[in-house]
């Protein structure tokens, strides 16, 4: 069975769309489990009313709002109880899954399986980026945020996730491994794509499985890439005013040393020297920092974003 987690806030506008996408998966051995996050419009009601008294949708208890991260760690905390799933995926109240996004993916996710079975495993697929009625602006979100998912170790996850949270799928080894996910990491997928660099395996399906609606409300959202981007940053550069990317970096170094805390003991030595040289960066001088950036390949996704990091550290 694949288990499916969704934590709600004020959905009733989308809700439905997306219930409907779920009860048309071609793949039919599913359970939804729901933890709302505080709702003050109908979005729990509707929930109920879609699925009756049918065994698929478990409502876990809520009583305040925690935020969605905090909100998908206590359902992976509940899941890890229970022993009949098979994989969990995540899923936001506001998209609209294609059929075949539970198939496909399983699909991927059981092929790693079988070359390895104890590993922990992540798979991602692509998305379609649409606007809040559901238009196409973009066929592939790896293609609207210029984003390259083959980039999936370590030094490239440091900068930048590879794979979002509605797009998952994740077995047992990666829930048990990675929860709960660290107060200090900036979003729950981010963790769960790091922790399986480093342990495990991550699957890449190069398909859309999904409608990512882009809307006002997002907690998150997609980014349009920007290629003339780094005109600024050279100006930035030249006016000795760089030390603003160091400090965009600061979450990044701090969902760094909370795996390096919490996994330190694990890692192999060039892990941690990676982590140490990233976490350390703003305190090392000019030359430190880009000979570290080249020894442990601390690098960004592109020749450019890559151009851009040596100018402005």
């Amino acid at each position: 069975m694949v288990l499916v987690l969704l934590s709600t806030y004020n959905g009733s506008l989308y809700i439905k769309e997306f219930l409907d996408s779920l009860a048309a998966q071609t793949y039919g051995n599913w359970q939804l489990w729901v933890r709302d996050d505080g709702s003050s419009d109908h979005t729990v009601e509707i929930i109920k009313e879609f699925f009756g008294e049918s065994s698929r949708l478990v409502l876990l208890p809520s009583k305040s709002n925690i935020g969605a991260k905090k909100s998908f760690n206590m359902m992976v905390k509940k899941a890890l109880l229970n022993r009949q799933w098979d994989a969990v995926m995540f899923a936001d109240q506001d998209d609209v899954w294609k059929p075949n996004k539970i198939e496909c993916t399983f699909s991927k996710m059981r092929e790693l399986q079988e070359k390895s079975p104890t590993l922990p495993i992540l798979v991602h697929t692509d998305m379609h980026v649409t606007n809040a009625d559901l238009e196409v602006m973009d066929r592939s979100l790896w293609h609207y945020e210029h984003n390259r998912p083959e980039k999936t170790t370590l030094n490239y996850l440091l900068y930048q996730n590879t794979a979002t949270g509605c797009s998952m799928m994740l077995n047992r080894s990666l829930l048990e491994i990675a929860t709960p996910v660290s107060s200090r990491a900036i979003m729950h997928d981010w963790w769960y794509t790091m922790v399986a660099s480093v342990f495990g395996v991550i699957g890449i399906v190069h398909e859309a499985t999904l409608y990512y609606r882009q809307h006002h409300a997002n907690a998150i959202g997609a980014k349009a890439h920007d290629r003339y981007n780094i005109l600024p940053k050279i100006v930035s550069l030249l006016s000795m005013k760089n030390e603003p990317y160091l400090l965009h970096l600061a979450p990044h170094r701090e969902q760094a040393k909370a795996l390096l805390d919490h996994y330190g003991d694990l890692f192999d030595d060039d892990t941690v020297a990676l982590l140490g040289f990233f976490i350390d960066m703003p305190q090392l001088s000019w030359f430190q920092k880009r000979l570290g950036i080249i020894k442990y390949r601390c690098l960004r996704q592109s020749m450019t974003q890559n151009i851009s990091l040596f100018l402005r550290v």
